[in-house]
C-alpha cells in the first residue's frame, strides 16, 4: 500500500488550503521509504474547476496510492479524492512518519469492515434529505451535496443519495455537485431512472434525475 502525506518543512502534517510538500512513500522488507516529494498549494479561492485541475496534476505524480494524510479536510477535497480519484483521506495532526504501520493496519481493517456494512454510516445518511421545491405534491427535490457533504465529512455521496434514490418518491431531483458521481449512471440503470447534466456559471454541476415513465 502507498501512503501520501501533506506535510511541513518539519515532517508536520498540514490541511489542504495550506502550502507544502505532499510525500509518497512505499514500503519494502526494510520499512517505509520515500518514492516522491511534490511541492502542492492548492489555492481554496479559486474556482473548483481549477482547483480539480490542480489536485490532478499533484495526484498523476502519485502512481499507485491508496491513502492521502492530511491534518483537516474539507468536503470538497475529500469529494475529488475519494470519489473521482478512488483516494480515501485519512487525517492526522502532528508527525506521520512513525503512525504509517499503524494507518496501513487500520485502513486495511477498515476496508474489510466497509465491505460488509457500515450501520452507523446508514443511519446518518437516513437523517439527510433532499429539500422539497414548492409544494411537495409537485414532487420536485433538490440536494447541494457540496453543502452536505462540507458537514458530513464521513458519507460519501452514495450514502447520502442511494437511500433516497431507491424510494423513488419523486418526480424529479436536482443534485448540486462539483462532478457527478460515477456510481450514479450503473445504479440509475437499474433503477430505472435517466438523468442530465449542466455545468453552471458557478462551475458546479446540476444533475437532474427522472423516472422512466
Amino acid at each position: 500500500m502507498k501512503i501520501a502525506t501533506f506535510v511541513d518543512d518539519n515532517g508536520e502534517t498540514l490541511s489542504f488550503g495550506e502550502a507544502g510538500t505532499v510525500e509518497l512513500y512505499d514500503k519494502d522488507g526494510e520499512g517505509w521509504y520515500c518514492v516522491n516529494c511534490i511541492p502542492f498549494k492548492p489555492d481554496k479561492s479559486i474556482n473548483i474547476s481549477l482547483l480539480r485541475q490542480c489536485i490532478y496534476k499533484m495526484v498523476a505524480q502519485l502512481g499507485g496510492c491508496e491513502l492521502f494524510v492530511v491534518k483537516k479536510t474539507k468536503g470538497i477535497f475529500k469529494a475529488i479524492f475519494e470519489e473521482e480519484l478512488g483516494i480515501k483521506i485519512w487525517t492526522l495532526d502532528g508527525a506521520f512518519l512513525e503512525s504509517l504501520d499503524q494507518i496501513q493496519a487500520q485502513a486495511e481493517r477498515e476496508m474489510i469492515e466497509n465491505a460488509t456494512a457500515c450501520t452507523e454510516c446508514s443511519k446518518a445518511s437516513e437523517a439527510i434529505q433532499p429539500e422539497a421545491v414548492g409544494n411537495t405534491d409537485r414532487g420536485l427535490y433538490r440536494i447541494n451535496l457540496v453543502e452536505v457533504q462540507n458537514k458530513n465529512c464521513s458519507l460519501n455521496s452514495k450514502e447520502i443519495l442511494l437511500p433516497f434514490l431507491a424510494e423513488k418518491n419523486f418526480r424529479e431531483l436536482e443534485i448540486i455537485c462539483i462532478h457527478p458521481p460515477k456510481w450514479l449512471n450503473e445504479a440509475l440503470q437499474t433503477l430505472h431512472m435517466e438523468m442530465k447534466t449542466e455545468k453552471r456559471k458557478n462551475d458546479l454541476f446540476h444533475t437532474f434525475i427522472y423516472l422512466i415513465e
